[in-house]
Order: structure tokens, then C-alpha cells, then sequence
């Protein structure tokens, strides 16, 4: 060998152990090994600085074996590691990309048997090669002739790369398709680097094509900035979406434990400040000094998920030493006022069907509990029942399984019809009939209450331009209006368009603003109620007098008429002081000049009540229920 030819060699193998020394000096630094997927990663890592550095040596020495006899014997040795090393590579390569699709957790022991087989095959072959000589001899001048061996292990080593690939492909729904991808293009660099070596030995690719790519597999695998909470050192929501794809897809089980900062907002006013480490950083150290990092989850600034791999009675445990430690008292920066956590439990798949039932769990609105600040069985079910209610209204706007209803509205004059009532109602194949109490309050949280909105209108312009209001002496259809709607900026013109290409008098719309908003929020809902007004619009404020309006809502926006929530009629029915609450309420509305509907009207005896205090319009059960449209001119004729 020339000393060209050694030059060029070393120059190969020191470019990979360089590159690879790169890799594992930054995957060190990131704190990358914690996880089984980052320990194989760092196996396969040392196994090619091992060969890079054993080959360097050997090459080093062959000039001068001649000159120093226990150099050849050295150069054995070298080779010997080299062989063992090397022939790890493709074996843990398989074993890398199993783990990091999630399928190798799922076998069994003797599919991890069968798998290592081979790989523990070539190894014998290369500790036996001393008496056997069948994986490759030596030259005189210690140069390496390989044997039939050589070729076998090429021909295994390439096998283990067909059955990684093929398994990527297979479980590549479990993988962000960006990490895919990435596996599949590297693995392609490892097998250029491996045909250009087989073909031409003297060019030493195979660690270099193998050192380029596991510091691309470090770049876009290991690398998780993107599923990284850099504020806690934990993972984040999109970590969270990913584990509970693998998980769901591999239909594995796990145990879940959410915890809440139900107080947060009260902990930052008395901090004075803004910041969320005071109060979030001790949650999430407590939780370190339990868990992994990589088993917690921050999936909103003040909601945290852990996944676990326990069983049942372990997540039970767990879950009752987090509720018992900050039931003690956790405080923050002196404040009297400790941080309260609501604690979640439940196990996959038995109780959570898929990843939105943990994200419902994780960060849905919180179902009423008494006594035990621990959520668990059927409160648990409630998240499912919310992941049900969003999916039936995702299939509800692409199948239009919308259908409105239409409830009548009396004047108390005459008791003659005046208007009516626009309900939705939505008819899943799933879930059957749901009522708007069911999926509103759900459309609203997802944003999806934008699209039933506008079907819901578009159906009552169609109503509108039939002509059959006119006839039925309907001079008014009322249709629920959410906030949420509104806070769209183009909302108002999107109206105007609508009833414009339909064609009907904008004042026979009332919207009723269905949900209560914050002072603040005046401004934007101000400017919608004017825009609209401005081309004939009504607006009627909902449910005055319930525990949810606003009463600044009623001097600060221009509505024309005011629903008396029906609570209020019926307690003014039963007591004196429900009267009385009835009358100023009454009175309230009359000095500010809005007309009134009462809701909730079921009986004669509520008719006689109201009379006294001369109120304009009536709604309820007393009338009729809702009716679907083609029954409203039966209804009227009776």
C-alpha cells in the first residue's frame, strides 16, 4: 500500500469519526438520553467512531509493520474490533428506527430473538475468523483479503436495512411524516456509501455515507426543538399529538394523568406581574422529581399531561401522591394563596378511544365535581362525550345534518302571532338527535359555530323569501347570534351578503345575542349591532336576569327587545319576592325603551301574571315546542 493509498484511507475514516464525534458531542450537550430511541441512537453513534478510530489506527501502521513486528499484531486487533463494531451497525440501525415508530415496544421476546439472530451469527463469525479465516485472511503486508464471510455479511447487513426500511413503511402513519421522510432519505445515504465500498474497496465510503447521515438523522429526528416546552424543559402539545398518534395507532396502552392550575389567574394578580415561571416552574420541577421529562406534557400554559406506561393501580398512586403534595400547600414567592390543582386520571384505550379524548381531558371544560379533587371514571367519560359531540358536528356541516326549528312567539295584546323562534337542531347517524344546549357551547370552543351559523341563516333567508312568513303573519324571525360569530371581522358584510343575494327585508332578522361578554368585548360587538342596525337588523338581548347576563350589556348596546330569562318568570309565579324581582326587571327594561319577550311561558297562570305587568311578546311550551317548518302552517291554523 502506498503511502497515498494511506493517506486517503485515514482521510475517509477521520472525516467520519469527526462528523460523528460532531454528532454525539451535540446530542451530549442537548441531554439527549434519556429516552430508549436516543440510548440505540447513541450506540450506533459509538459504534461508528469505534470503526472510524480502529481503521485509522490499523491504516495508520502498515507502512512500518515490517519495522515493528507487534505492529501486525495490533492491526489484528484493530481489525477484529473494526469487524465486531461494524457489523452492529445495521442490526441497531433496525433496532433505531423500530423504536422510533414504536412498533419495537410492541414485541414480543421472540420476535427480539429471531430479529438478533443474525446479528449474533456475523459476530461469531468474526470471533471465530482466528481459526477459521472465513470472514478474511491477511496479505504479508497485513492487508485484509476478504472471504466468503465478507460477502455474507454484506448480504445480512443489507437485510437488516430492507427489514428497516420495510418496517419505517409499514408504521409510517406513526412518524411526523417530515421524520419519515428524513429516516428514508438518510437510510438511501448509508446504502450509496455501502455499494460504492463493495464495488471499490479502496474507497472507503460506508462510514462517511453512515457519519453524513446519523448527523442528518440528529438534525430532524432527535432533534425536538418543535416538540419542546423550552421554558420547562418538557414536551409541548404538538409532542403530545404525536405520542398519542403512535400510541392510538399501534394500539398500545397507557395510563393518563392531566393536572390543572385551576387558580392561576388569581396567583398572577397577586404577583403583580405578567410572567408564568413563578407559578408554572414549581409545578413542573415537582413533577420532574416524579416523572421523566419525556413523560410530561405541557399542553396549555396552566394544563400539564403525564403518559405513562404503568398500570392502573401505579397511575392511581401517582396520581394520589401529585394530589396529596399540593393539597399540603405549594406557595409561590411568600403569597398566603397556594397553588390548587385539579388532578385527572385514566387509561388507554378503556377509558380514552383516541387522541381527542385526551385533548378534551387535557384542556376541556371541566365537568362539575363534588368532594375529591381527582377526575376519574365517569367524569372521564365526559371527555369522550365531548370528542363524540365535535366529531357528530364536523360530520353535521360537511353532510348538512343541520335542520332548523322554528318555535312561535305571541303578542300578549291579543295573544295572536307575531313571530318566531329559529332553533337548530342536528340529526347525527351516530348520536341521534342532539339538542342546541348539547353542541353550541361545544361549536363555540372549536370555532366551528361560524359554519352552523351561516347555514342556520342561510336556511332562515330561504324561509324568509318563500313568502310563507308573510301568509302565517310571521313578521320577524329571531336567530341566536354568538359572540364568537361576531368577533369575525368580516361577520357583518358576510350577513349583508347573504340576505342580500336571497333578497329579503333585513328587518324581518332579529338576532338574539346568545352569550354574555366582558366590557372589553363591547366595542367589537358594538360596531357589529351598528353596522347591522344601519340596514334594518334587530337585535334582542337574551336571558336577562339569569345568572349569566350582563346587565351593562343592556345601557351600553343598542338592543330593541329584552328576554326575560324564563328563571325569572317562574319564581315570580311561586313568591312575592320572585314578583318583585319580575316587576323591576320590567320596569328597568321599559325606562330604557326596549320592548320585552318573556321566555319560559308554560301555563295560564304565567299568563296571568305577566298581564300585570303588560309586557310585549311571549315564548314557550304554553304555545307550541318547536316544530320543524313545514309544520308551522298546521300550527297557526289551530
Amino acid at each position: 500500500m502506498t503511502v497515498y493509498d494511506v493517506f486517503n484511507q485515514i482521510s475517509f475514516f477521520a472525516a467520519a469519526f469527526l462528523i460523528t464525534g460532531v454528532t454525539l458531542w451535540n446530542t451530549l450537550l442537548q441531554r439527549r438520553t434519556g429516552r430508549l430511541q436516543n440510548r440505540v441512537f447513541l450506540v450506533v453513534l459509538v459504534n461508528v467512531m469505534i470503526c472510524a478510530l480502529t481503521e485509522i489506527l490499523r491504516i495508520s501502521l502498515l507502512p512500518g509493520v515490517r519495522l515493528h513486528p507487534f505492529s501486525g499484531r495490533i492491526i489484528m486487533l484493530c481489525q477484529g474490533f473494526y469487524f465486531l463494531a461494524h457489523n452492529m451497525l445495521a442490526a441497531m440501525m433496525g433496532v433505531y428506527f423500530m423504536v422510533v415508530n414504536g412498533s419495537f415496544q410492541r414485541r414480543g421476546q421472540g420476535f427480539r430473538i429471531f430479529y438478533l439472530a443474525p446479528f449474533v451469527f456475523m459476530e461469531l463469525i468474526v470471533i471465530t475468523n482466528p481459526l477459521f479465516h472465513f470472514l478474511y485472511t491477511y496479505n504479508d503486508d497485513y492487508t485484509v483479503t476478504r472471504g466468503p464471510g465478507g460477502t455474507l455479511t454484506y448480504a445480512i447487513s443489507a437485510l437488516y436495512i430492507i427489514v428497516a426500511v420495510v418496517n419505517l413503511c409499514m408504521y409510517w402513519y406513526t412518524v411526523p411524516r417530515a421524520r419519515w421522510k428524513a429516516l428514508l432519505f438518510f437510510t438511501g445515504i448509508v446504502v450509496v456509501g455501502v455499494l460504492i465500498q463493495f464495488i471499490n474497496p479502496l474507497i472507503k465510503s460506508e462510514l462517511v455515507a453512515e457519519s453524513i447521515s446519523f448527523l442528518g438523522i440528529m438534525l430532524a429526528v432527535e432533534n425536538e426543538d418543535d416538540r419542546r416546552d423550552m421554558l420547562l424543559g418538557v414536551y409541548n402539545r404538538n409532542a403530545l399529538r404525536d405520542d398519542l398518534n403512535s400510541i392510538f395507532k399501534l394500539q398500545q396502552k397507557a395510563g393518563v394523568i392531566g393536572l390543572r392550575v385551576v387558580n392561576y389567574d388569581i396567583l398572577m394578580r397577586l404577583l403583580g406581574h405578567s410572567g408564568v415561571d413563578a407559578v408554572i416552574r414549581p409545578v413542573s420541577d415537582y413533577l420532574k422529581t416524579l416523572f421523566p421529562w419525556y413523560r410530561i406534557y405541557r399542553v396549555t400554559p396552566t394544563d400539564f399531561v403525564i403518559l405513562l406506561d404503568h398500570d392502573q393501580e401505579e397511575v392511581i398512586r401517582l396520581s394520589e401522591e401529585i394530589y396529596v403534595h399540593f393539597a399540603e400547600g405549594v406557595h409561590v414567592q411568600n403569597i398566603d394563596t397556594p397553588i390548587r390543582v385539579l388532578m385527572l386520571r385514566a387509561m388507554i384505550p378503556e377509558e380514552l378511544h383516541g387522541q381527542d379524548d385526551v385533548l378534551q381531558m387535557a384542556d376541556g371544560p371541566i365537568p362539575e365535581v363534588e368532594g375529591h379533587g381527582i377526575l376519574s371514571g365517569k367524569h372521564i367519560a365526559c371527555f369522550a362525550r365531548s370528542t363524540e359531540l365535535e366529531n357528530a358536528i364536523s360530520r353535521g356541516i360537511v353532510g348538512k345534518h343541520f335542520e332548523v326549528y322554528y318555535q312561535p312567539v305571541h303578542r300578549l295584546e291579543n295573544m295572536k302571532l307575531y313571530g318566531v323562534k329559529a332553533l337548530a337542531r342536528l340529526h347525527d347517524k351516530e348520536l341521534g338527535d342532539l339538542m342546541p344546549g348539547e353542541f353550541i357551547p361545544l361549536a363555540e370552543r372549536n370555532g366551528m359555530i361560524q359554519q352552523i351559523g351561516e347555514m342556520i341563516l342561510e336556511e332562515v333567508c330561504d324561509f324568509i323569501a318563500s313568502g310563507e312568513p308573510t301568509k302565517l303573519g310571521i313578521h320577524c324571525v329571531n336567530v341566536n347570534l354568538s359572540f364568537v360569530q361576531c368577533m369575525q371581522p368580516d361577520f357583518a358584510d358576510r350577513v349583508i351578503r347573504l340576505v342580500d343575494r336571497y333578497g329579503v327585508r333585513s328587518d324581518m332578522i332579529n338576532f338574539e345575542i346568545t352569550k354574555p361578554v366582558n366590557k372589553t368585548d363591547f366595542t367589537v360587538l358594538d360596531r357589529v349591532i351598528r353596522d347591522l342596525k344601519k340596514r334594518g337588523f334587530l337585535f334582542s338581548m337574551e336571558d336577562y336576569g339569569s345568572g349569566y347576563s350582563n346587565i351593562d350589556s343592556i345601557f351600553t348596546l343598542d338592543f330593541d327587545v329584552v328576554k326575560i330569562d324564563k328563571s325569572i318568570l317562574w319564581s315570580a309565579a311561586q313568591s312575592e319576592n320572585g314578583r318583585i324581582i319580575l316587576s323591576s326587571s320590567i320596569r328597568l327594561v321599559k325606562e330604557l325603551g326596549r320592548k320585552i319577550l318573556v321566555e319560559g311561558v308554560e301555563n295560564v297562570e304565567q299568563i296571568n301574571v305577566l298581564e300585570d305587568f303588560e309586557v310585549d311578546y311571549l315564548q314557550g311550551y304554553y304555545f307550541s315546542q318547536p316544530v320543524r317548518r313545514q309544520e308551522l302552517s298546521s300550527l297557526v291554523e289551530r
